[in-house]
């Protein structure tokens, strides 16, 4: 196999705080026969042998109820039936040249899931889902198996890709003769049949690709993709020229939507097909999850979660957790059911808990649900400026409170307009030394101002922070707006330091005062803070640090709700 993607076989963002652990069974190939771990690594005379893994969906294909002439994978040794699946999906002779590609090179293991897990034992089967980030980053290879799309029609369609998707740079140069359509009806066209094969659709794969994004692919046959110049495609190669390809498209994007916007008149047809196509082509990159899929926040991949498919709602949590490093639910509690919502909330706080940062790096899409402002959901996303989540200083600490069901924030916090106060005043001069303090609401609350504004809905955290500081003000008052420090991640290089500064990020939250019940049964006043969005504040100088520290923050144990 040539080429593969990263030099000294190190993966980008790649989990250093895994705890490393062997399969409890490996697929020996050339026997077809399930050994079970003896010891820490040892398969049958084999010890810490070479594997394959393979990334392939068939859940939403199994044959629930086989009949007599059904037929599975012939594996050997296992204690459980390996699951039938529809010949519409692949056929067993398919399955088995994948296996057999798999084991090429010298490689006589694999690890394939319908082989590896035992399919009707619940306790030993989430035990296994817990470690499958370790089980991904030992393996020596790993294949991704789109099972619905022929050889010839996959290299037709990246080979499509990769003519047009450089064309984007030049449409607008007079050397160019493709029109911006026709680029944009041939990728279009192309991506769709990519993107149409089940794999994209599945959850358990995005963690999988995240796991393990220098996956070869295969096609239906079980060939490798050649794509020149650069050797067999690797997944990395595809989501790297989606990211590529995305940023290009919708640079015409937002020049068709400012086009109509200045006219206050639709745009001509063909301008609006354009439009219509390039729209389509972002839904399909972004659905896959394969616009910022290279990212050290998971908050990232859990927002795109929203965009697969899963038979069990549950596996929401299970199908992502390991790519924040967690375990959570039936994974550590195997007899233990929890409903979906408890479940929804454990796997929040296990986020909060290891990182505080991370566990409020996104921003809400929607209203979430009555005192879970302080929940990540996969109705979140997370904006560029928190796309990097490297060398995390926590600074707080967000947890359930042992003594009732309240979450409790530990920290400092300061009023949002000192904060806000402070950099007004420094950052009016751009060749000094600023604070940079910057506002990311969340998208509801930022949506339901957008009537109050009428400045372009592409804005940037700077200028969100002149356009609704004002509303905020008004709407809340200054008393009732804090910024609560969650900590610092490494910022921007500083030239003159010639070193990263660090990149403070805090919640913005809203005072609020609530009627409770006392212990006498008499009426009581209680305060919680909800959260309204994130602030960030990068001070370029120790002097600016020093009279950022010198805002009054206080010690505080806040409620949140």
């Amino acid at each position: 196999m040539s080429f593969y993607p990263f030099p000294g076989g190190k993966l980008p963002y790649g989990w250093e705080d895994v705890e490393k652990s062997w399969p409890r069974r490996l697929l020996h190939i050339p026997s077809m026969t399930s050994i079970e771990r003896s010891g820490l690594n040892v398969y049958g005379t084999a010890q810490e042998p070479k594997y394959s893994i393979l990334t392939y969906t068939w859940g939403r294909w199994q044959v629930k109820e086989p009949g007599p002439l059904s037929v599975a994978l012939p594996v050997k040794g296992t204690t459980w039936k390996i699951p039938v699946i529809k010949e519409e999906h692949f056929t067993v002779d398919a399955f088995q040249r994948i296996v057999n590609r798999m084991g090429e090179d010298g490689i006589e293991w694999a690890w394939i899931d319908v082989a590896c897990i035992d399919q009707e034992n619940t306790t030993v089967k989430m035990d296994e889902i817990g470690k499958q980030a370790s089980i991904f980053l030992t393996a020596n290879k790993v294949f991704v198996w789109l099972s619905h799309l022929s050889t010839n029609r996959l290299k037709a369609a990246v080979d499509e890709i990769d003519n047009y998707g450089p064309q984007l740079y030049f449409v607008d140069t007079p050397s160019e003769k493709t029109s911006l359509h026709e680029i944009v009806e041939r990728l279009h066209t192309s991506y769709g049949v990519i993107f149409d094969d089940p794999w994209f659709s599945s959850l358990w794969t995005l963690q999988e690709v995240i796991l393990r994004s220098d996956a070869c692919v295969l096609s239906r046959e079980g060939d490798l993709i050649l794509q020149e110049p650069k050797g067999h495609l690797f997944l990395t190669m595809f989501i790297n020229t989606c990211q590529n390809n995305y940023r290009e498209i919708e640079k015409y994007a937002i020049k068709l939507e400012e086009k109509r916007a200045r006219r206050y008149i639709p745009l001509e047809e063909s301008e609006q097909r354009t439009l219509s196509l390039i729209q389509e082509i972002l839904h399909m990159i972004l659905s896959a999850g394969f616009y910022f899929l290279f990212t050290d926040n998971p908050n990232v991949q859990y927002g795109i979660a929203r965009y697969r498919k899963t038979s069990h709602e549950e596996d929401r949590v299970y199908a992502i957790m390991q790519a924040f490093g967690l375990r959570v639910g039936k994974s550590i509690r195997p007899d233990d059911e929890p409903p979906l919502d408890q479940l929804f909330d454990e796997f929040a706080l296990a986020i909060n808990s290891k990182s505080p940062i991370l566990g409020q790096a996104f921003v809400h899409t929607t209203l979430p649900d009555p005192n879970k402002s302080w929940r990540i959901t996969q109705s979140s996303r997370v904006p560029e400026e928190l796309m990097s989540y490297k060398e995390p200083n926590a600074q707080s600490s967000i947890a359930a409170s042992p003594s009732s069901i309240a979450i409790m924030a530990s920290g400092k916090h300061c009023l949002f307009e000192d904060l806000l106060q402070l950099a007004e005043s420094v950052d009016q001069d751009p060749l000094i030394p600023q604070i940079n303090l910057s506002l990311i609401l969340d998208d509801y609350i930022r949506d339901s101002y957008d009537n109050k504004v009428t400045l372009s809905q592409f804005s940037s955290p700077e200028s969100m922070l002149k356009r609704y500081s004002p509303i905020l003000r008004e709407e809340h008052g200054e008393n009732n707006l804090r910024v609560f420090l969650l900590g610092d991640i490494r910022g921007i290089w500083n030239l003159h330091h010639k070193k990263f500064g660090r990149r403070y990020v805090g919640l913005l939250l809203q005072r609020q005062e609530k009627l409770g019940t006392g212990l006498d049964a008499d009426p009581l006043n209680y305060v919680t803070f909800k959260r309204l969005g994130v602030c960030i504040w990068e001070p370029r100088s120790a002097e600016l640090q020093k009279k950022v520290d010198e805002i009054e923050w206080r010690n505080v144990e806040l409620e949140l709700c």
